[in-house]
């Protein structure tokens, strides 16, 4: 996964900000934001970037509504098209 993952943010290192903020403040270029969260999916849609949803983990599946993608394993992350290098 290392060769399709370029950054990773992690939020103690921005003193907590909201994610879509961080993200905003942080990267230049367009981004795919991953995550199984709400507030994953808000920060790629707050930036109008594509988001995909984990819909294992922490999640609640309604949490994902707004996301571009949803995967049931990490491995699917490699059957979505847009992400075909």
């Amino acid at each position: 996964m290392d060769r399709y993952i370029e950054s990773y943010l992690v939020g103690e290192d921005f003193s907590y900000k909201e994610k879509y903020q961080i993200l905003y403040e942080s990267i230049n270029d367009d981004f795919i934001m991953i995550g199984d969260r709400l507030s994953d999916i808000m920060a790629g849609f707050k930036n109008n970037q594509i988001s995909i949803f984990a819909n294992y983990g922490y999640s609640k599946e309604n949490e994902g509504e707004l996301s571009d993608y949803k995967i049931e394993k990490i491995e699917d992350i490699l059957k979505i098209k847009v992400l075909s290098l």
